[in-house]
Formats: structure tokens, sequence, C-alpha cells
């Protein structure tokens, strides 16, 4: 009995590790080529450490200001606090290395900001079903 408890939590563990994108979706600009991406691949976009697609257009990533859905993100994706994530950015900004992530206040805002500019990339909440003139990619 002990261990067949045992096997649904770590059952449950891994199934929420593999899924990490269960609380938001990923959305780009209709002008990048892709359907998916990887979560290493994501993470290093929004640590200013990948700045090009595929195609060499340049990404332009943008977070949103509202906390629980910029924190659940941080933390799947970035692998970070959102304390951590603040002050990696500031040291970035700091040392020349990058400029500021766009921060918008809000998931309405993002989703305008991503139908407009070419090679954008943001996310916003998985509930959130008016999504249109975007391209929705899955995380893997």
């Amino acid at each position: 009995m002990v261990k067949k408890i045992v096997f649904i939590i770590l059952f449950i563990i891994m199934f929420f590790s593999i899924c990490p994108a269960s609380e938001f979706k990923v959305i780009v600009n209709r002008s990048v080529a892709i359907d998916s991406i990887k979560r290493s691949d994501l993470k290093k976009i929004f640590l200013g450490k990948k700045t090009l697609w595929e195609n060499d257009d340049s990404i332009v990533p943008v977070i949103i200001g509202e906390k629980d859905i910029h924190n659940v993100f941080v933390r799947k994706i970035v692998k970070k606090t959102p304390s951590q994530f603040a002050t990696y950015w500031k040291r970035m900004v700091f040392t020349g290395r990058a400029k500021s992530l766009k921060t918008l206040k809000d998931e309405q805002a993002v989703l305008n900001y991503v139908i407009v500019t070419k090679g954008a990339v943001g996310y916003i909440s998985k509930k959130n079903i008016h999504i249109q003139n975007v391209k929705i990619i899955s995380v893997r």
C-alpha cells in the first residue's frame, strides 16, 4: 500500500514537471516561424541569452506586470524566484550586457504588443480565451 502511494506521488510530481506551461500560454507574433519551443530555449530568451529566431529575426521578449502569471512563468520556465529574476536583469542592464525587458501592465497589453511587434514573444494566463492575431506555441 505504501509503495502504491509513493508511486502515485512520484507520478504526480513527474506529470507536473513535464507540463511546465500548464498555467500559461506562450504567444508569439505571426511572423515567428515556429509552432513549439524547448523549455531551455524559452529560458534563454527570457534571460537574454538567445536573441535571434532560427531565421535570424530578432527575438523581442515581453513580460507581464501581473504578478500571479509572471511569478508562475518565472518559476516554471526561468527556474528563478521573481526576486532573483529581477536582480538578474538589473545586473544585466547595469553591466551593459542587455537592455531591460519590456514590461507591460496586463495580459491585454501583452497581446496587443505581440500582435504588432515582429519577433515578439510573451506569455498570458491559460484562462485567457480572447486570443486573436497571435500564434500560441507549445513548450516542450
